[in-house]
């Protein structure tokens, strides 16, 4: 269901929750600033593919790389990031636009 939400363009959570999830880890990053390290290019190619709303197998696909690796990629933005879950970073990827 988040899939299609994210290909619809539409947060499956109400605009003042959707909100909050997004605001909190950006508070975060504020707060720690130097400390958390930026994600690399190839983490951000992730981002932009979860804001697409490809699953891990279909991103390991896209970017010929194994399971195992999208997997990785998706647990380091999500402690780069300091979001909880792919939920986060899907709403966090349609915040920065990244939902080409």
């Amino acid at each position: 269901m988040l899939r299609r939400y994210a290909r619809e363009g539409v947060a499956p959570l109400t605009p003042g929750v959707s909100d909050e999830v997004i605001k909190e880890p950006q508070e975060a990053r504020t707060m720690v600033g130097s400390d958390v390290t930026a994600p690399s290019d190839r983490e951000i190619e992730v981002l932009d593919l979860i804001g697409q709303g490809l699953t891990n197998r279909e991103i390991a696909q896209a970017l010929r790389v194994s399971s195992s690796t999208a997997k990785t990629h998706v647990h380091n933005l999500l402690r780069k990031l300091q979001l909880s879950n792919r939920a986060q970073l899907a709403l966090y990827a349609r915040a920065q636009n990244r939902t080409d």
